[in-house]
């Protein structure tokens, strides 16, 4: 599978998920508030982006690798987040370590806001 693919969150565990989707030949544009995280992912051919908004601009898939809900909440929702920059339809897949019922919250936003 060659898909578009947007990635919030490059620490151990995203860093991890991304490098694993470059391997495979997907293109991933990669957001993270280190500038260290993202140039692990670039020099394996990533793209960088400035902000959740600008990453999720034109994928397929958003992915968050993030560890809190609050941040979660900031980065899909908030100024710049994911879903003022994802078309309609994106499908967003919460990789992030936070309560379940945090997910479930967010995934009805989402889709109040056209995501999948």
């Amino acid at each position: 599978m060659n898909a578009k693919i947007a990635l919030i969150g490059a620490g151990a565990m995203g860093g991890a998920i991304g490098t694993r989707l470059l391997e495979t030949g997907n293109s991933l544009t990669v957001f993270d508030l280190d500038l260290v995280k993202i140039a692990k992912l670039t020099k394996l051919r990533a793209t960088a982006a400035t902000s959740a908004a600008q990453a999720s601009s034109d994928v397929d898939f958003v992915i968050t690798s993030l560890n809190a809900s609050h941040i979660v909440e900031v980065a899909a929702f908030g100024k710049d987040g994911i879903i003022e920059g994802a078309r309609t339809g994106t499908v967003i897949i919460d990789m992030s370590s936070i309560a379940p019922d945090a997910t479930r919250k967010f995934a009805q936003m989402a889709k109040e806001n056209g995501m999948a």
